[in-house]
């Protein structure tokens, strides 16, 4: 066993059944654990047992810096005037249907710490199929973007996924916190390719590639004209309860969902609207979601962006289209049971001025009975 072993020797570049973030927390374990690094090189560590050191030498990041890059399908896009994607390839993995995108990216200027690259991929009806949150990418848990160096190239590469037979690639940059958090985004400065880009909410992230898996060769790109231009949208979305509100005479409720009616104190709720564009808006309004008691007190709230998998700005929206929106809010576990109400309302986040709906501002949709 490991707890037995003098030497561990650790391969951060090859393919493990563990999870990513696993391996990571298992080489911080066995340094609490006592050992320490000896030798550390081009993503290898060997670990020595009664070692002190627990830095990991610069040379040990040479795994993912490349020298001369030569991407596969070359660009030059400007996140934030800090960060260049200079390109991706598409690789296959085992002969088999698992694709992975490796991704060359160039600092320009110090990143701050928590940044993150975020790509994700759309399916056939433009709907996220696979982001790196559950399956993020190992390169940036060894090397963070925030310790990269002004001038090299990094390339990090997505975990092995079946994305099915057609995908869309998208990518952008986000500054810490949550990538929903639209105003955190790197925003697009420039962007060159081989072929049309797509730019979404604010050009704070862009479908970048469309691609069709194939037998010989084992994928071809499509041009981005064909892929679906909106997140997810639809004029035949169902809500499961009807209500018709307009707010301010740029975007209508036409439904809602709530789910569970009966939700345990400690657990989420969650609230999904639906929407349509009445105009072509200039403003990305965020939406807030509150929990009454019958008091009119809010006792928990969730406020943000419309957001269907990934926020959607809603000056990107389309007139007549319609757009599912979902909200998620944690109740707190000292609140006491009861019947409590959903209230919602729109506002512009700059100055939290609130889009007028009815004789008001704020709309209730309906009562929960927490348990």
């Amino acid at each position: 066993t490991v707890a037995d072993a003098e030497f561990v020797l650790l391969d951060v570049t090859s393919t493990t059944d563990m999870h990513p973030n696993d391996f990571h927390s298992r080489f911080l374990e066995l340094l609490d654990e006592g050992f320490g690094i000896v030798e550390a090189a081009d993503g290898y560590i060997l670990l020595k047992k009664g070692e002190s050191n627990r830095e990991l030498p610069d040379e040990f990041y040479d795994f993912a810096r490349v020298s001369n890059p030569s991407p596969q399908y070359p660009m030059d896009v400007l996140f934030g005037g800090k960060l260049r994607l200079l390109g991706v390839d598409v690789v296959r993995y085992r002969e088999g249907r698992l694709l992975s995108l490796r991704m060359y990216w160039q600092t320009l200027l110090p990143l701050k710490e928590g940044t993150r690259i975020y790509p994700f991929f759309l399916n056939g009806k433009g709907e996220v199929i696979e982001t790196t949150e559950v399956h993020p990418i190992p390169t940036t848990i060894w090397y963070p973007p925030h310790r990269w160096k002004p001038g090299e190239v990094v390339a990090i590469e997505t975990i092995p996924w079946d994305l099915g037979r057609y995908f869309v690639v998208a990518v952008g940059v986000v500054e810490g916190g949550d990538w929903n958090c639209i105003e955190a985004r790197l925003p697009i400065d420039e962007a060159a390719s081989f072929q049309p880009m797509a730019f979404f909410s604010g050009r704070t992230w862009a479908q970048i590639l469309g691609i069709e898996r194939h037998t010989h060769p084992f994928c071809r790109i499509l041009p981005l004209e064909r892929c679906p231009p909106k997140a997810v949208t639809g004029k035949t979305l169902n809500p499961p309860q009807c209500l018709e509100a307009v707010f301010g005479g740029e975007m209508k409720l036409w439904g809602y969902g709530i789910e569970p009616r009966k939700p345990r104190r400690g657990g989420d709720l969650t609230v999904t609207l639906y929407w349509e564009a009445l105009s072509q808006m200039t403003t990305d309004y965020s939406i807030f979601v509150h929990l009454l008691d019958e008091s009119g007190r809010m006792v928990a709230q969730h406020d943000g962006p419309p957001v269907w998998y990934t926020a959607m700005a809603t000056s990107d929206w389309v007139p007549g289209e319609r757009y599912r929106d979902e909200h998620r809010l944690r109740l707190p576990r000292e609140i006491p049971p009861g019947r409590y109400t959903v209230a919602i309302g729109v506002y512009r986040w700059q100055d939290m001025k609130r889009l007028p709906v009815g004789d008001g501002d704020i709309l209730i949709l309906d009562a929960v009975l927490v348990q």
